[in-house]
Order: structure tokens, then sequence, then C-alpha cells
């Protein structure tokens, strides 16, 4: 962390933070800042990436993600933080931290029933401290068997700040409720967060439509909007004609998914460009699927048609072909 895993008053601090969440886009990508150090305790550590006898912060940590404050714990006891705009990616508690994590799911769910037990921003130095060196002997545990004990931590200070009491009680009551987090992870430690201090992920549309069509009859597209953090508001249907005007048809959408279809009559002839929308602002910011170019050619076409009565098989010598007969149809050819 910048303010954990930093310099403080001549001492080497190793802030450890993290995010859980629950159910999230897969690698949404977020701007992270390490902005401070919250209540904390300063504790000695050793790790099997970082070496023996470091003085670190156990502590909450203050980080900026996307411009917005928010509060979490280091899930990374084998890695310094790091300083400034760092681009990291938020994903399921589970698959965090990175190498030598990732932690699993049971350890995952043990730090989601901790946070929703113990965490409070105002809580203290100690309980603080408590909680970060609980997350950190969770992790280290998982991440140690799975790699035979090649990849470890230790807490080599006497006081635990009351973090094996925590896990004492995480163990005897797995159904405890559990928060709602989300790991962060990027070229500093990881972290783990609440999901609620995820900014909401943009939606998406896409539009389906043939390649050609006729004027005069409809023309048959569809089209499906999503938003992963199930707020759509609006889903548009939009064509623009050859000289350059564009007709929207919006309809109210709600949720995580939306499937729309809609026959669209092309008045003349020329190269349509279509495309969909989706908003989960009420149509304040539109996010558009690519444009599907569609050559619409007249529907109307003219067709003679010709016939003759022509005599029956042996009676040729009687009976002579009678004149030829035109007629002419005007023809209007429908779009599938």
């Amino acid at each position: 962390m910048n303010a954990s895993h930093c310099l403080r008053n001549g001492l080497l601090a190793a802030g450890l933070s993290a995010l859980a969440v629950g159910s999230l886009h897969a690698d949404q990508a977020i701007d992270v800042v390490e902005a401070g150090v919250g209540a904390d305790e300063i504790v000695w550590i050793s790790s099997s990436n970082l070496g023996s006898g470091l003085e670190v912060y156990a502590c909450s940590i203050d980080i900026l993600i996307d411009g917005a404050m928010t509060q979490g714990f280091c899930i990374d006891p084998w890695h310094w933080s790091d300083y400034g705009d760092m681009a990291y990616t938020a994903e399921d508690l589970t698959v965090g931290p990175k190498n030598p994590g990732p932690m699993g799911t049971a350890t995952a769910i043990q730090i989601e029933q901790l946070w929703e037990k113990y965490y409070n921003p105002g809580m203290s130095n100690s309980d603080a401290a408590g909680l970060q060196i609980a997350i950190w002997d969770l992790v280290s545990a998982s991440v140690s068997a799975a790699t035979d004990g090649a990849d470890w931590y230790t807490l080599d200070s006497g006081d635990d700040y009351g973090a094996s009491a925590m896990i004492a009680w995480v163990n005897s009551d797995p159904t405890a409720a559990a928060a709602n987090l989300v790991a962060i992870t990027g070229p500093g430690q990881d972290y783990v967060v609440a999901a609620s201090a995820l900014p909401p992920e943009p939606p998406d549309a896409t539009l389906n439509a043939a390649a050609t069509a006729f004027t005069g009859s409809a023309f048959h597209v569809t089209s499906t909007a999503t938003a992963p953090n199930d707020n759509l508001t609006l889903h548009s249907i939009e064509w623009m004609s050859p000289t350059g005007t564009w007709t929207v048809n919006s309809a109210a959408a709600m949720g995580g998914n939306d499937n729309r279809a809609l026959g669209i009559s092309f008045p003349s002839t020329g190269v349509w460009t279509l495309r969909a929308g989706a908003s989960v602002d009420n149509g304040t910011t539109w996010v558009y699927s690519p444009s599907v170019t569609v050559n619409v050619t007249t529907g109307i076409a003219v067709d003679v048609l010709q016939t003759m009565a022509v005599p029956s098989a042996g009676n040729q010598y009687w009976y002579a072909p009678s004149p030829v007969v035109s007629k002419t149809y005007q023809v209007q050819y429908l779009n599938p």
C-alpha cells in the first residue's frame, strides 16, 4: 500500500487491505490511489516474498477508486504498496490476491463474515489491526497450504490485537452473515473492499440486422441491451438516413437485460446506418452498439407476363396456337 507499505517516522510500514465482491462483472477496470493509513497499529511481520523482521502497519487503508474515497484492507502480505494513480481491476474475492494467491472460496467467505461482524468506518486502532491480521492469517493459511509451504506470512509481534479470537469466532459460526466484498488487484499490493465502493459498470447494446433491404415494407431488426449492475432505464434502436438524419425509437427498460424487436420502413433508397443504445440514467448518457449499414433498394419492380394457348399433343394439325397476350404487372418485394 502507499501509506502502509511506506516509510513513516523511519519505520517501514506494510499495510494490507482488500475488497471482496460477491457478484460483479469480471475484470472491471478501475483507477486506484492509496490515499493513506486509517486506524492502525505498527507490527512486525515476515513474508516469503518480502523478507523477515519487517515493521509495518496493520490497518485499514484509505483508497480512492475512480476518485471516490473508500476503505479497504490488504489481502496481500507478499507485495509492497505503490504510489500514485494505478491501473487496477476488480474481481471476485475468491480469485484474489495475485500470485501466490488465490485464496479460494472458503477463505473469501470467512473474510466477508469477519468484515460483516467487525468492520465499521470508525473502528479503533486495535480493532482495525486485529481485523487486518486476521485477514492476513486466513489468506496466508490458504496460500501456504496450496503451495506446500513455499509461500507464507507470519506475525512476529507478540500482540495480534484480537485476530485469533476473530478467527475462532468465524470458525465457530460458518453460517454467519457475510458482507459483499471484492478483490482489487494491480501493480501494488492487492486489497479487499466493499462491492458498493466500485463505480457502476457501463451498459452494453447489440444490434442484429440484414445487410440489404427494400423500401415500402417493414425491415426486421433485433437488439439486446445489458447492464451489469441491473440498472437499465432505456433501450433504443436508431437509424440514420443517407442524408444524415437520425430517427430514434426508444423504450423503457429495467433490470440487467432487455430484448427488443422492431420493424423499420425505409422511405428511400441508399445506405442507411443502424445502431442500438442502452442508458442507465434515463438518456443523459448512452452507450451504443457498433453501427450496421443496410443497403436499401426499391421494393417496386415492373414485370411483363406473356401468355398464349398451345394445342394439346396430337392436335397440332387441327388447331393453331393463340396470339401472344402480354400483361404488365407492378410487383412489390417485401423484406423478410
